[in-house]
């Protein structure tokens, strides 16, 4: 039970070791339309996350832009 125990508690804080803040930034014919903060472990996976929180809300945006 210990080393299950062990384990799981290893694979959580790796995983969340490589996630991180990203500001990302929409935009709609060159202007800024939203701006939200996302967690992820590459910048390409905060902007897919970004465009999708962005459709479920109904905005339909041009590009993302995440730093």
């Amino acid at each position: 039970m210990k080393k299950l125990l062990l384990t799981v508690a290893l694979l959580l804080t790796s995983s969340l070791s490589y996630a991180g803040a990203y500001t990302c930034t929409a935009y709609v014919d060159g202007e800024v339309v939203n701006t939200q903060k996302v967690n992820a472990s590459k910048p390409i996976v905060a902007e897919e996350k970004a465009f999708d929180r962005l459709k479920k809300k109904g905005i339909i945006v041009d590009y993302i832009e995440c730093k």
